[in-house]
């Protein structure tokens, strides 16, 4: 009795309709084990297995080991930019948006805001260089304008600073998600659940007792 042969895949490009399920695939393990093990220390080989993906693809999609590190921030990133010009452009937003939208993408991405202190605030990250080119003009970059803009509607007192309120609303923001385990573990407060919301409306409280114009 003859048996068929299994006919190998052939190498190259994917089909069509693998094209966007692995590409996606391969980001979110990508995003996950970069966070966990370290850009460096995570060879392309195992993120492909955690994405049931052949290594050569990362080359395909991404060109490379870095390029997939730039392709896992802006998948992320590039959303988060589009909505901080639709704010600008948005005659009533405000700099208080900026609490949803770092929440939100936290939630969408919880492995990101970690990865991005790593990769791209702390000296020596990967992509250090690019974030400040790219990405952090059009995300925090933007928000001192904000600021003039609740000023100017007489939201914000005139006496706020918009560059140094934007470094504190980013401290407030972004610093409780990237150490949520050890907030909680020695503060007893985490920005999850009910630990979110009192966090945000203590920045609400301190923005309108400290320079919201009475």
């Amino acid at each position: 009795m003859s048996r068929t042969k299994e006919i190998p895949r052939r190498r190259g490009r994917p089909p069509a309709g693998d094209d966007a399920n692995l590409r996606e695939q391969l980001l979110e393990a990508a995003e996950r084990l970069f966070t966990r093990h370290g850009y460096a220390a995570t060879p392309v080989r195992a993120v492909a297995e955690a994405a049931e993906a052949n290594p050569a693809l990362v080359n395909y999609y991404f060109g490379g080991k870095h390029g997939l590190l730039e392709a896992v921030f802006e998948r992320a990133l590039e959303p988060m930019a589009e909505a901080m010009q639709a704010l600008l452009e948005n005659p009533e937003g405000s700099p208080l948006a900026l609490l949803d939208l770092v929440y939100g993408l936290a939630d969408e991405h919880p492995n990101l805001l970690p990865l991005l202190v790593r990769e791209a605030l702390l000296p020596g990250g990967n992509l250090r260089e690019a974030f400040a080119i790219r990405f952090a003009p059009r995300l925090g970059g933007r928000i001192p304008e904000l600021v003039r803009q609740a000023q100017r509607r007489g939201d914000l007192s005139e006496d706020a600073d918009p560059e140094a309120l934007t470094v504190l609303l980013l401290a407030m923001v972004v610093f409780p998600l990237v150490a949520g385990s050890l907030t909680e573990r020695v503060i007893g407060v985490a920005p999850v659940g009910d630990g979110r919301d009192r966090i945000r409306a203590q920045i609400q409280r301190l923005l309108k007792h400290g320079v919201i114009a009475s």
